[in-house]
């Protein structure tokens, strides 16, 4: 019962995709968004390379997918979502994002290359 608590806890409050959607051009400009699109590449868990392109496209080594802002937390969040799972990625600093997977509240680190 606990655990059910804190995943419904977790989905309500960190992951509410209903409003995510795809980088838009005015967001393009944002702090956070220059941050993650102005760097070549990133990597997961420092051993997959990813990409975050500036009009909101994502390249992982696991499927393309899309990313943008989180609307209810513009300053420092944005999402990603690729191979149908949703990640709420907080943006650290300029070389370091930190990474929640929806589903399961899983955490990892995404680091510049």
């Amino acid at each position: 019962m606990r655990r059910a608590q804190v995943f419904a806890r977790y989905e309500g409050l960190a992951c509410n995709t209903s409003g995510w959607h795809r980088l838009r051009p005015s967001e393009a400009q944002s702090g956070v968004a220059t941050t993650v699109a102005g760097a070549k590449a990133w990597r997961w868990q420092g051993r997959h390379d990813f990409t975050f392109h500036a009009d909101g496209r994502l390249d992982t080594p696991w499927h393309k997918g899309v990313w943008g802002v989180a609307p209810e937390r513009v300053e420092r969040f944005i999402f990603a979502r690729f191979a149908n799972i949703d990640h709420l990625l907080h943006v650290a600093d300029k070389s370091r994002i930190e990474s929640t997977r929806c589903e399961d509240g899983d955490k990892v680190t995404v680091s510049l290359k």
